[in-house]
């Protein structure tokens, strides 16, 4: 009876360190997309920021980028779509702790638009479908 328990208990255990190493597997995967698009397709995501910045921002919001993307999203690139939009929206001299994506400070709230929450949005919805694609489960 004991070596039952024992054993029941050690493949759980090692179950729970399995499913641990395959979360920290998926959010790598999500952390390197962020960095990748931010080093080798800077074109592809410049129009995705601009896109969030056109679909989500009200007259009068500041852009807040994080550090890593202060040579990649300018203020030329936030007037841009300003311009395009007909609203008066501007970059934060500030940067936001987060890493890639945009936050959106506005006068009554704020957008969190960061990739931080929209990766996390993502895996939440597609967490089984993303293990069996890496992990063949």
């Amino acid at each position: 009876e004991f070596r039952r328990v024992l054993f029941r208990s050690t493949n759980l255990d090692c179950k729970k360190l399995m499913l641990s190493k395959k979360r920290e597997a998926i959010d790598s995967v999500f952390s390197q997309v962020a960095d990748y698009m931010r080093k080798k397709e800077k074109d592809k995501y410049i129009s995705l920021i601009k896109r969030m910045i056109e679909l989500n921002a009200d007259d009068g919001d500041s852009v807040v980028i994080c550090e890593k993307d202060k040579s990649i999203i300018t203020s030329k690139v936030v007037s841009e779509v300003s311009k395009a939009t007909g609203k008066k929206i501007s970059l934060s001299d500030s940067f936001g702790d987060f890493d890639g994506g945009i936050i959106l400070i506005g006068a009554k709230f704020d957008k969190n638009l960061t990739f931080d929450l929209e990766f996390e949005i993502i895996k939440e919805e597609n967490e089984s479908d993303l293990a069996k694609i890496l992990f063949g489960d």
